[in-house]
């Protein structure tokens, strides 16, 4: 038991640490694009037959490389996380598969709760969209460690 609460204690530090760092460094990076977004957006006017487009590009903030680096960050490294300590419990406890699964379930609770926020503040297709990405993307970790313990626990048995 003690190796399922640290694995979740675990899980539960490194996700909301880099979580919080990712969403420090958005805020951070959409307030400076605020504040210059004069400096920052340049137009291109393209004349057509039909008439004008006007296409906007936005150049980087400061923070824009750091943001994407600890978002990756965020969503791969528990992803890792997640799946190589539910491997890893099920290898020192073969008779407790569904021991093993609390591991990815308190992590998908976890993203949820996470990311609500975001998706409340969705609105209309984005906030179908969050959801669809949130829930697949905790779909994928589960099924993966269910589907991976499962066989090790099965070939630990015979």
């Amino acid at each position: 038991m003690k190796t399922l609460q640290w694995s979740i204690f675990t899980i539960i530090v490194v996700t909301v640490l880099l979580f919080s760092i990712s969403t420090y460094f958005n805020q951070l990076d959409q307030q400076y694009f605020q504040e210059h977004q004069q400096e920052l957006t340049t137009t291109e006017t393209i004349i057509n037959p039909d008439g004008e487009t006007t296409n906007y590009f936005y150049a980087d903030t400061p923070y824009t490389i750091t943001y994407k680096l600890f978002l990756w960050a965020y969503l791969f490294i528990p992803f890792i996380l997640v799946i190589t300590l539910g491997i890893r419990y099920i290898l020192s406890h073969p008779p407790h598969y569904f021991q093993s699964l609390i591991i990815p379930v308190s992590f998908v609770v976890l993203t949820f709760i996470l990311q609500a926020k975001n998706i409340y503040a969705a609105v209309g297709w984005e906030k179908s969209f969050g959801i669809i990405l949130v829930s697949l993307y905790c779909g994928i970790v589960l099924s993966l460690v269910a589907i991976i313990n499962l066989i090790i626990a099965s070939q630990k048995r015979k």
